[in-house]
């Protein structure tokens, strides 16, 4: 099992309860029809401002979580309608450059500290 996380920014014209609405009720179910996809999760986020840093660049909006059997698998989904149809729709609520759209293959997953109840 292998995962894929996408960093997101908002188009700058959006608003942030614009930009959520859309991706969670018009962009969500494109990604969730793609072919080989074993799980899909949105996580909706707000900035946390931290003095410490300098706040140089736009705050990130969401992060996505997608979960595919085997690279083989995530691989096989490019070139499918399903995937043209998503990414032609990330123009619609997202920038069109890395700035906005960051995708991540996970490689490494290290649990340093995790909560067993």
């Amino acid at each position: 099992m292998i995962k894929c996380l996408v960093v997101l920014r908002k188009k700058p014209e959006m608003s942030a309860e614009e930009f959520h609405a859309y991706w969670k009720n018009v962009h969500g179910p494109l990604v969730a029809k793609l072919p080989g996809i074993v799980k899909y999760s949105q996580h909706h986020v707000v900035p946390v401002p931290r003095a410490e840093y300098e706040n140089a660049d736009a705050p990130i909006d969401g992060i996505v979580e997608t979960w595919w059997e085997s690279e083989e698998a995530l691989f096989k989904c490019q070139g499918t309608p399903e995937l043209k149809a998503v990414m032609e729709d990330e123009i619609s609520f997202c920038g069109h450059t890395t700035h906005y759209v960051h995708t991540l293959l996970v490689t490494e997953t290290v649990e340093l500290v995790k909560y067993d109840k």
